[in-house]
């Protein structure tokens, strides 16, 4: 999929690559960042975002702690790490 996008984009002459990383894994962002930085020099603009997983779209009274866990990290932790 990222890697449609990216072609995507090149198409109208935009510069663009795909890098995959855990956004809960602060050590994952900064590898991710290096390797940006290294292929693109530094970042101006970020889109962060992640996919909801079909157990978050369960009702609040069926969800597991870890559901929420997960939704929370992915959701508040990762773009806060960004």
């Amino acid at each position: 999929m990222l890697g449609r996008v990216v072609e995507d984009l090149m198409r109208f002459d935009v510069e663009a690559i795909s890098i995959a990383a855990d956004c809960t894994d602060a050590d994952a962002i900064e590898r991710a960042q290096a390797c940006t930085e290294a292929k693109l020099g530094p970042v101006d603009i970020l889109l962060a975002s992640q996919e909801a997983a079909p157990r978050c779209l369960r009702p609040s009274i069926k969800r597991q702690r870890t559901d929420w866990r997960s939704g929370i990290d992915h959701n508040l932790t990762a773009t806060f790490q960004l």
